[in-house]
């Protein structure tokens, strides 16, 4: 099991998470979904995120393969950060 986690965070909501727990991520019409293990789903709704923005943290959560992935939802223009410590 990784020590490496995800964090979602929209407004002062902050979500933690393993990445061992991220089945996937994908881009919906309005917004961003992330699949998890035992058949939980957490869908993020933003009718006003713009396309590059799901993309990136698709990409993001899809590719890199080692730290902890901060998404920040309230952030269109740099979603996500990366923690390698």
């Amino acid at each position: 099991m990784s020590k490496d986690k995800i964090i979602v965070k929209s407004g002062t909501i902050e979500l933690s998470l393993n990445r061992d727990d991220l089945v996937s991520c994908y881009e919906a019409p309005d917004g961003v979904v992330f699949q998890l293990k035992n058949g939980l789903v957490f869908q993020y709704t933003n009718n006003f995120m713009e396309n590059i923005t799901k993309a990136r943290i698709k990409l993001a959560l899809d590719k890199i393969p080692n730290g902890t992935i901060r998404v920040d939802l309230n952030n269109h223009k740099n979603p996500v950060t990366i923690d390698n410590t």
